[in-house]
């Protein structure tokens, strides 16, 4: 049987607006050429994408009681494990994209900011032996991060398999977020950072030191994956390294690329794919989502071939 992918954090709504060269002067105002409201967050993107791949999946996330609520429910109506959290406006981020591809947010945390372990465990019967679990948004679901220790323990007990995206913390990377984050790392199977929160998180300069300082930290057969934006990404695992090179796009926005090849690496291997493949599928895939609008996920299907079609083809090699 194939693994479900079960998703397990920040549902919110993006409003994305761009592109911009520089800030406006405080009081003035500036006209932006796209606006796009969709659905975001970590495990937001993650779930588009997993679906429109056509994975087994599902989530463990909250929305809030408002209109935007309503709206999430509706673009997610075929994703199970959603709940409404009463009296709780919906998380919302505005992203403002560069002219340079790069984005600036602004987040009102709103539901997230009730989301429990108490929630996440009484919907943990979902998860089976060899599943997938993503985790994402720990920096934005305060309560559940205060309990991640007992939730990791809980989801080795289902005999799940744990990915973990921590993302960057609002608070910086001081010493104790440090030390909380790299404690995480010892119970995932899969680790998912980017290099600038990779070099952080190990205080190193650059991307390969820091796979030496936090590679270990995982579990002996634990994956490290280092997404590198338009440089591809890394994977490290028992002191062997892959890479894989992006290809060249034209930019369109990159917000949630990195949840985009979350949700890619993690559908190729629960599909059977090798690291190395699953690693090449999520670059790939997230290169086509931050380049394409309306955002694609897989190259389009080419038309069905007709009989006449067939005929033709026959005739021109006779």
């Amino acid at each position: 049987m194939t693994p479900s992918i079960v998703v397990i954090g920040n549902i919110n709504v993006d409003l994305i607006m761009g592109s911009h060269d520089r800030w406006p002067e405080l009081g003035t105002e500036m006209l932006l050429d796209r606006m796009e409201l969709r659905i975001g967050g970590s495990a937001g993107n993650s779930l588009v994408a997993l679906r429109d791949l056509g994975a087994t999946c599902s989530a463990i996330a909250n929305v809030g009681t408002d209109a935007f609520g309503g709206w999430l429910r509706a673009q997610l109506v075929d994703v199970q494990g959603l709940w409404d959290t009463p009296n709780a406006p919906t998380s919302v981020t505005v992203a403002l994209s560069h002219v340079s591809g790069e984005r600036t947010f602004f987040s009102h945390l709103g539901h997230l900011a009730a989301l429990s372990l108490e929630d996440v465990l009484d919907r943990l019967h979902v998860v089976r032996p060899g599943d997938i679990v993503l985790l994402v948004g720990a920096f934005l679901t305060p309560r559940l991060r205060e309990q991640y220790p007992t939730l990791l323990a809980a989801l080795k007990e289902r005999r799940a398999l744990v990915a973990l995206d921590p993302g960057w913390p609002s608070e910086g990377w001081s010493h104790d977020v440090r030390a909380e984050v790299r404690s995480w790392l010892a119970s995932c199977d899969f680790a998912l950072l980017n290099d600038a929160e990779l070099t952080a998180l190990a205080e190193r300069d650059n991307v390969l030191a820091a796979i030496e300082v936090l590679g270990p930290i995982l579990p002996a057969n634990g994956t490290l994956v280092v997404k590198c934006g338009s440089a591809g990404a890394v994977s490290y695992q028992a002191g062997v390294r892959e890479q894989v090179d992006a290809p060249l796009v034209e930019v369109v926005d990159t917000v949630g690329a990195g949840d985009t090849f979350n949700a890619a690496y993690l559908h190729a291997l629960a599909e059977g794919a090798t690291k190395a493949d699953a690693l090449r599928t999520g670059v790939g895939v997230a290169s086509l989502a931050i380049s394409t609008f309306p955002r694609q996920y897989a190259p389009p299907s080419p038309p069905p071939h007709s009989a006449s079609d067939a005929s033709a083809t026959l005739n021109s090699t006779q």
